[in-house]
């Protein structure tokens, strides 16, 4: 099995029937073989056990094009020495580099559990895309009502729709202006709104 998990250009498939030999040696193959195509699901499940294989978070830490929810989650389970050479990578998007240097940090300062800065959380919520989070942080930090919040991104949302079929205000668009003129507008947010990052 490890010499399938060595093959060039490995498919998701393949990649999963490795996986699921549970065969240490296999495993560990197959995360250093970068041209193997891994699933996020299964690749999250690795990381996961990762936690008592440091064989495994070796190869991880170096295997490239991870995607930043498996990124952040590494830094969560890898050995202290692996921190740094996690956090040192350079193929990192800048702002998954910000928030994975602020989480290398607290946990070398043994507060692994400890809270972000809200920017630094705003952002690591969009990477993770976790709406509810980034829309709470921003009901906090604005002193405006989370209804609020969420209705200004629905509109948000709204105008992008039907800015990008190429055509008038839609209805749903249109009804939003008119309640926003009725209600109380939130203040610009706190943080740059970015679309969470993607990965392979």
């Amino acid at each position: 099995m490890t010499a399938v998990a060595r093959r060039p250009h490995l498919s998701e498939r393949l990649s999963d029937a490795v996986v699921a030999r549970s065969d240490n040696g296999a495993v560990a193959a197959l995360l250093a073989n970068d041209s193997a195509s891994i699933r996020e699901k299964t690749l999250d499940t690795l990381i996961a056990v990762a936690a008592t294989h440091q064989q495994w978070q070796e190869t991880l830490v170096r295997r490239t094009g991870l995607p930043p929810q498996a990124t952040l989650a590494l830094a969560a389970v890898v050995a202290d020495h692996l921190l740094e050479p996690l956090a040192a990578r350079t193929d990192l998007d800048p702002t998954l580099a910000r928030v994975l240097r602020a989480r290398v940090d607290l946990r070398l300062e043994r507060r692994g559990g400890g809270a972000l800065p809200p920017e630094l959380a705003f952002e690591e919520a969009g990477l993770r895309g976790d709406r509810i989070t980034m829309l709470r942080l921003l009901a906090e930090q604005t002193g405006v009502p989370a209804r609020a919040v969420e209705h200004a991104a629905q509109c948000a949302a709204a105008r992008r729709l039907s800015a990008s079929a190429g055509r008038p205000a839609s209805r749903r668009a249109a009804a939003c202006r008119r309640k926003a003129c009725s209600a109380r507008s939130p203040p610009a947010p706190a943080y740059p709104c970015r679309r969470p990052a993607t990965g392979r």
